[in-house]
């Protein structure tokens, strides 16, 4: 099982999804717990559950 970070890091030409856990299978890997405590549930949600892929800026500004 891999830990938690404080620190992150990401190109900004990175992008970031939640892809291996497609809208059909539900979210997984710690995205539930850590990811809505870190840019806020809605937006957990959000990305979680689209599988959408989005810029490494996004996720910044959404960490911020």
């Amino acid at each position: 099982m891999t830990l938690p970070m404080i620190s992150a890091f990401a190109s900004t030409a990175a992008r970031i999804g939640f892809v291996f856990r497609a809208p059909r299978r539900g979210p997984g890997g710690g995205s539930t717990w850590f990811l809505a405590r870190l840019v806020g549930p809605s937006q957990a949600a959000e990305w979680v559950y689209t599988g959408r892929v989005f810029p490494a800026e996004e996720a910044l500004a959404a960490a911020s």
